[in-house]
């Protein structure tokens, strides 16, 4: 009876780490994502990035975003606090990529998004929980 009960706490342990592991592979997957998609994406024409350019580059950045955080509102892996950090940037460290001033400013909030959700991914890996 005891190695069983043994047996069963050891199967519940491993398929919540199971799932914990896949959706830290998720996110490790959106971080890919985003450098793939949005921050090697090229900009149109030889005059640099235009105002399309632009604005789907953001439509495709608030939806990876929107995305993420989703994924990190699962309360049996994330904490609100996870959720938020990555949520909410607060000062952000302006690059200058593009020379385009609204491109430049999406991509700094791009790099601590990132930055952020790597933090979370680390967090979450070293909770027991």
């Amino acid at each position: 009876m005891i190695l069983g009960l043994a047996i069963i706490g050891f199967s519940l342990t491993f398929n919540r780490w199971s799932a914990k592991q896949k959706i830290v592979d998720s996110l490790a997957e959106d971080i890919s994502w985003a450098i793939d998609h949005l921050l090697n994406r090229g900009p149109a024409g030889t005059a640099g990035p235009d105002k399309k350019f632009i604005d789907d580059w953001k439509l495709d950045f608030d939806n990876w975003c929107a995305g993420v955080s989703t994924k990190l509102n699962n309360r049996a892996f994330f904490t609100r606090a996870d959720q938020l950090h990555f949520d909410y940037l607060g000062f952000i460290d302006p690059i200058s990529l593009y020379g385009q001033p609204r491109l430049d400013g999406l991509l700094s909030q791009l790099r601590l998004k990132i930055e952020r959700l790597r933090n979370v991914i680390n967090w979450a890996q070293e909770r027991r929980r």
